[in-house]
C-alpha cells in the first residue's frame, strides 16, 4: 500500500482543474483526501496483480552433463510506498503554516505546557484553494509535483536463464549460462524528476501549432523575447492571463501550463530495462592443495528512462520516448574474476620435528583477481538554445569516424597534465533542433578496473577446544590507480586545457579505489 500523511494533508498538481489565480487556465493545486475542497480520492493506488510465478527444470543429458533452465516474474518494491509530505507549506502538503509570535518584548510566544492554541479555521482557512499558486505577478517555480496514479505499481522483471553444466574431470566443473531479463514499470529517473514525464515542456509540435519554426532565427528570437518588450503582442500573441509576469518570454507563455515553471512528475513507472549475458564458470575442487573458481561474463544492458542505483539515462526529447532506449550507465560488457585458495605444502625436511611442522606447516594462500570494463561516459550536452525554447536540454551530435579519445584511458598518463577525451569527436547541434547523439556509447568508456587481493592464513591449535587463527590480508595488491570521473563530460566542448581544472576531458583527481593497504588479523575461537 502506498503510504500517505495521516489525515491526507497532501497536495499535488492537477492538470485538469481550473486555476483561479491564473485566469481559470487548467493546472491547479489538488488536495488529497475526502471532504469539501478535496479530491475525494487518494493520489496513488495499490496494484493488486503482482503475481510472481516461477518455473525451473533440470535434465541430465548424460551422467556428466546437466541442462538447466528457469523463468520467473520478479517484483521490486514500489517507490511510492515512502511518505509524500516533506514540508509544512500549503504548496507541498496542503495545510497552512501557523506562526506563533510574541505579543510583546520579553513575553514568550508559546508556553509548551499549555500547548499550541489554534482553531481548525486557522489551520485550513486558505490551504484548500486550487489557486494557492501562483502568487499574483509570479510564475510558481517547481509547484506541488504531479503524483503518478500508477506510482504504487511495483517494477516487474521478466527473467530467464538456460544453463549447461559439464563435469570435465572428477575435480573440474564447467558451466555456461545465458541469462536474460526485461524490466518494466521501473522508476523513470529519480523520484523528484521530470524525465520521461516532463509535463510542462514545450514540444516542437506545440510550437509549430502556433505557426512558429524553432529552427528559424526570427522565430527563435520571438520565442525568447519577453512580453515586456512588446514583440509577442506585435506578432499576435497576448499574455496567457491577467497577472502573468511580462518579464517572462513568449516560450513560457506557450507552455501547457504557463502559470508554472517545471513540474515534477513523481514515481512515474515508465522506465524499462534490458539485460542479456553469457555467464561462464570454471570450478576446480581441491586438487594437489589448490581450489580455484573462474568466472567470465559477457553482457549488455540498456535502459529507457529507468534508474539504476541512482544513475539514469538522460532524456533526449521526452516526447519521443521510444528514442530514449540507451546503454545503461552501469553497462559492463566484460567481467573476469579468478579466485583461488592454495594449501602450501610443508617441506619434507620439517615433517620430523613437531615444532617446525606446527609453525611452518598448514599455511593457506588465497587471492582474487578481478578485471572489468569501464563504465560508459556520458556524451556531452549541447550548448544550443533548445532549453530556452522547449525547456528541455539535448545532446550534441557525434562526428563519424573520429575517436572520442585523445589518449587511451587504459594507458599510462599523468592525470595532472593530460586530457583524455577528444572534443573534436562532438559537434554542437543547430539552434532549435534536437541532437542525435546517444547518451552513452559502447566505445566511450572510462578506464577498465582491476582488483587484486590476497591473504595468507594459518590456524594454530592451542588446546583441544581452543584455536588461534592468524591472517594477513592485502588489498589493491599492485597499488593500481583508477580515476573516478572525467570532468565536465556533459558541458563545454572546448580545446582541452593543459591543467585539469575545467577543461573538457580532464579528470577530477578523485580516485575510485583506495591505495594499497594491508592488515593483520588474529582470531581466537574456543
Amino acid at each position: 500500500m502506498p503510504l500517505h500523511e495521516e489525515h491526507y494533508r497532501t497536495s499535488a498538481f492537477d492538470g485538469s482543474e481550473a486555476n483561479p489565480s491564473a485566469g481559470g487556465l487548467p493546472g491547479a493545486v489538488q488536495y488529497e483526501g475526502f471532504g469539501t475542497g478535496r479530491c475525494n480520492c487518494t493520489f496513488q493506488h495499490p496494484y493488486p496483480y503482482a503475481f510472481g510465478p516461477r518455473l525451473g527444470f533440470a535434465y541430465m543429458v548424460t551422467p556428466k552433463t546437466v541442462f538447466r533452465g528457469g523463468w520467473g516474474l520478479v517484483y521490486g518494491a514500489p517507490d511510492a510506498t515512502q511518505y509524500q509530505g516533506e514540508s509544512t507549506s500549503p504548496i507541498d502538503v496542503g495545510y497552512n503554516t501557523l506562526n506563533f509570535s510574541s505579543p510583546s518584548f520579553g513575553v514568550a510566544n508559546t508556553v509548551l505546557e499549555n500547548g499550541f492554541n489554534f482553531t481548525p479555521a486557522q489551520l485550513y482557512s486558505a490551504a484548500l484553494s486550487p489557486g494557492a499558486v501562483p502568487v499574483a505577478g509570479t510564475v510558481a517555480n517547481f509547484p506541488s509535483p504531479w503524483f503518478d496514479p500508477q506510482g504504487a505499481r511495483p517494477s516487474r522483471i521478466n527473467t530467464w536463464n538456460l544453463t549447461v553444466q559439464r563435469q570435465i574431470t572428477p575435480n573440474l566443473l564447467a558451466e555456461v549460462a545465458y541469462v536474460g531479463n526485461r524490466g518494466v514499470w521501473e522508476l523513470s529517473g529519480d523520484p523528484y524528476s521530470m524525465e520521461l514525464n516532463n509535463i510542462n515542456a514545450l514540444s516542437l509540435q506545440r510550437i509549430a501549432s502556433f505557426g512558429l519554426d524553432p529552427t528559424n532565427a526570427a522565430d527563435q528570437a520571438l520565442l525568447m523575447s519577453t512580453y515586456a518588450s512588446g514583440a509577442p503582442q506585435a506578432a499576435g500573441f497576448q499574455v496567457p492571463y491577467a497577472g502573468f509576469p511580462t518579464g517572462l518570454t513568449l516560450a513560457q507563455g506557450l507552455r501547457p501550463y504557463p502559470q508554472f515553471d517545471s513540474i515534477y512528475s513523481m514515481f512515474s513507472p515508465l522506465g524499462k530495462s534490458w539485460y542479456d549475458a553469457l555467464q561462464s564458470k570454471l570450478t576446480t575442487r581441491f586438487s594437489h592443495g589448490l581450489q580455484m573458481l573462474t568466472t567470465f561474463t559477457w553482457a549488455k544492458s540498456f535502459l529507457e528512462g529507468g534508474d539504476y542505483r541512482g544513475r539514469y539515462v538522460p532524456i533526449n526529447d521526452s516526447f519521443s520516448k521510444a528514442n530514449n532506449k540507451d546503454l545503461s550507465p552501469e553497462d559492463i560488457p566484460f567481467m573476469l574474476s579468478i579466485a583461488f585458495t592454495y594449501q602450501i605444502p610443508t617441506p619434507a625436511a620439517l615433517h620430523s620435528n613437531r615444532f617446525t611442522r606446527g609453525v611452518f606447516g598448514g599455511w593457506q594462500l588465497g587471492g582474487i583477481e578481478g578485471i572489468q570494463s569501464g563504465n560508459p561516459i556520458q556524451a556531452p550536452g549541447s550548448n544550443n538554445n533548445l532549453s530556452n525554447l522547449t525547456f528541455e536540454s539535448t545532446n550534441v551530435d557525434k562526428v563519424p569516424g573520429v575517436s572520442p579519445y585523445l589518449i587511451n584511458p587504459n594507458s599510462h598518463f599523468d592525470p595532472n597534465t593530460a586530457s583524455v577525451l577528444n572534443p573534436a569527436a562532438w559537434v554542437d547541434v543547430p539552434q532549435g533542433t534536437w541532437g542525435t547523439a546517444a547518451a552513452f556509447y559502447n566505445n566511450y568508456r572510462s578506464q577498465r578496473t582491476h582488483d587484486e587481493e590476497a591473504n595468507l592464513q594459518k590456524t594454530f591449535k592451542l588446546g583441544e577446544r581452543v584455536n588461534f587463527q592468524v591472517r594477513m590480508e592485502f588489498f589493491n595488491l599492485f597499488n593500481r590507480v583508477s580515476l573516478a570521473y572525467w570532468a565536465l563530460q556533459s558541458y563545454n566542448i572546448a580545446v582541452p586545457q593543459s591543467v585539469p581544472v575545467n577543461g573538457f576531458g580532464n579528470t577530477t583527481g578523485a580516485y575510485a579505489n583506495p591505495p594499497r593497504t594491508g592488515q593483520l588479523v588474529g582470531r581466537i575461537t574456543f
